[in-house]
């Protein structure tokens, strides 16, 4: 069921009628209250396989009409949040990586065609490993859009942006990015158009790595899980009907890859008694079909 809602969505989302002016206009139905329930949905879901890395975003300030928060997040800049009234000081919005990760550049794009003074004139650009405590990144002044590169080996679940005095603009947030530099993903075969290997391993069990071809002796897939840790489990999720079959393994600190598990099946969840590892990654059988993978969720990321 889960892997059928995004066709669903777009479906949804594809019916138009044709306005006086002639123009087409999307048909809504409960516009901003269907979007937040698959949200929520998908988030429960994500909770009750494990995984952990799918950003979520949160804010102080209303809403207004349907331009609800989970827009900053979307990928899609010609789309946005949309406060119902000006941020006041402390106000703010947060970004939670649903993991401690490591951080890189981040881009905050505010305002928008005819409401270019919707953005946060006064604030602060802040990260946090735990919610209570923050440290700053950059100072925001009067400019609407900000980007911030944090420095090697800052590690962060939270990224906010705080006004730190009031205004009397609304405020407009068209993307606000926190690509991790953790989750690397090596190895192929390489992805289908449309694809990328980075959907193997994103957190997100609706984006799907379809690989162009059938693997090649001796090839794997390879994902990087930063330092060296305590790896308790593994879990492998595939669209239902893939037919990929490989060797589950991880890498300990000696740098010897061992395998623990066999990938079988749409789930496939193997119990590593918290071995020690800084990587995961699948070996391809040979004569497996083209692999698709869903997502990886390795377990102890929380």
């Amino acid at each position: 069921l889960r892997q059928r809602l995004p066709a669903q969505v777009t479906a949804a989302k594809s019916f138009t009628y044709t306005g006086l002016d002639g123009r087409k206009v999307p048909v809504l139905v409960g516009d901003g209250v269907l979007d937040r329930f698959i949200d929520a949905a998908d988030a429960e879901h994500d909770r009750i396989l494990g995984v952990s890395g799918r950003p979520s975003v949160t804010t102080d300030l209303g809403t207004y009409q349907s331009n609800v928060a989970a827009r900053m997040l979307d990928g899609d800049d010609s789309t946005y949040f949309w406060s119902d009234g000006a941020p006041a000081a402390g106000d703010g919005i947060t970004v939670d990586l649903g993991r401690v990760r490591d951080i890189g550049t981040v881009t905050l794009a505010m305002g928008k065609p005819g409401s270019t003074e919707d953005y946060l004139h006064q604030g602060v650009l802040e990260f946090s490993a735990d919610g209570r405590s923050w440290q700053q990144l950059t100072a925001i002044s009067g400019e609407p859009d900000v980007t911030a590169t944090a420095p090697a080996g800052t590690r962060a679940r939270y990224v906010r942006a705080r006004a730190t005095a009031g205004q009397d603009n609304w405020l407009v947030v068209r993307e606000f990015s926190v690509p991790t530099d953790d989750g690397a993903v090596a190895g192929g075969p390489p992805a289908a158009t449309g694809s990328s290997l980075r959907a193997a391993f994103d957190g997100d069990p609706g984006t799907v790595y379809r690989a162009a071809r059938a693997p090649e002796a001796g090839e794997t897939l390879e994902l990087g899980i930063g330092a060296a840790r305590a790896v308790p489990s593994v879990t492998v999720l595939q669209p239902s009907g893939s037919k990929g079959r490989a060797d589950i393994q991880l890498r300990g600190t000696d740098g010897t890859w061992r395998t623990v598990g066999t990938l079988d099946g749409p789930y496939t969840r193997v119990g590593t008694a918290g071995r020690t590892a800084d990587a995961v990654r699948l070996a391809w059988h040979t004569g497996s079909a083209a692999p698709q993978i869903a997502d990886v969720v390795v377990g102890g990321q929380g």
